[in-house]
């Protein structure tokens, strides 16, 4: 009864102790780029014009992953730092969220080449919303803490000011992007209700294809990676981050298209900054998870309007939420700007 007596204690001073933390960035940073969502063939070299996509992400997760890859159920609260008599508690954890995101993007690709490569530019805004809950509670009771709520708005927006994209002989394309993530979501530093990463990102990525058979089929590798700024309002830099995917597209028909993708996701470099509050050598923050995807493509408005159906799960992840991503996205042609 004691050992509870100081559990509820110091679960009850987990509000008012926001305010100490008010400062204070996350330990946990995911990324600005999340694998799998594009289609396969999103960065082969498109004709002149002007494109209009929209990518719909649903997503829900049951489960955090610890860096040991199991599933966190339970934690184990160490008291005796305050009274050698008290010893360990331990807590069922039970959290999950659900949320969605619309990536609405604007595409111009050019009429000249530059370099031997058509010029992309994109234009990339993000709204996104949550529901989350989590409760902490002893054994086989209904005493502990939990929370639950909602949020949303619009997240960090993404400007691609230079692509290239180059065409060899209708076999292999090649393009390079950068992407500069802009911290345009609302961000604060302690806060539990935060849209944004409070940062910027630039991105580099390097989108290889292959074609046969008339290329009907699409072999792609896509490297991305990720360097950060430090976060808003703080001395504390995330580590750099880097993604490899690579799947293939296959048309059947003119208008029916079956594609898969396996991206993998990784934190390659430290966090830094005198702002980072955890002990790297005890907590290991690296994150990092993979993911799978299958979708089927499909042109009901022949040339000019093209949509996807696709399904992702989260695998190998550690240090990070477990989920099952519902995609729909669509491409318009407007035949504006065309040769």
């Amino acid at each position: 009864m004691k050992r509870m007596a100081m559990l509820l204690f110091l679960l009850g001073l987990l509000p008012p102790a926001q305010d100490a933390r008010a400062q204070r960035v996350s330990a946990l940073q995911v990324g600005s780029y999340l694998p799998g969502v594009i289609n396969v063939r999103d960065w082969a070299q498109p004709p002149a014009g002007f494109f209009f996509l929209d990518y719909n992400i649903g997503v829900y997760t049951g489960a955090f992953v610890d860096r040991n890859g199991d599933e966190v159920e339970r934690l184990e609260i160490d008291l005796s730092p305050i009274d050698p008599d008290l010893g360990s508690v331990v807590l069922d954890v039970d959290v999950g969220g659900n949320g969605y995101a619309n990536l609405p993007a604007f595409v111009w690709a050019s009429k000249f080449k530059l370099l031997g490569a058509r010029y992309v530019a994109v234009a990339n805004l993000v709204f996104a919303s949550a529901n989350y809950r989590y409760n902490l509670n002893l054994p086989d009771s209904d005493i502990g803490v939990g929370a639950q709520g909602s949020l949303g708005g619009f997240a960090d927006a993404a400007f691609t000011p230079v692509g290239l994209s180059w065409a060899f002989d209708g076999k292999v394309d090649l393009t390079f992007l950068y992407t500069l993530y802009v911290p345009t979501g609302r961000y604060e530093a302690g806060a539990d209700d935060n849209i944004g990463a409070g940062l910027w990102t630039h991105q580099f990525q390097l989108p290889f294809y292959a074609y046969a058979l008339n290329q009907a089929t699409a072999l792609t590798v896509i490297p991305t990676l990720e360097l950060n700024s430090r976060v808003r309002d703080s001395d504390f830099r995330p580590g750099t981050r880097f993604t490899l995917e690579y799947g293939i597209s296959q048309y059947f028909t003119d208008w029916l298209e079956l594609q898969l993708l396996n991206g993998h996701n990784w934190q390659v470099g430290e966090d830094s900054g005198v702002d980072q509050w955890w002990d790297g050598s005890v907590l290991d923050t690296k994150d990092r998870k993979s993911v799978f995807s299958a979708g089927l493509g499909l042109w009901p408005w022949s040339e000019r309007l093209y949509i996807s159906f696709k399904y992702n799960f989260d695998y190998g992840v550690r240090q990070n939420f477990k989920a099952d991503y519902f995609l729909v996205n669509l491409m318009f042609i407007t035949n504006l700007l065309t040769e």
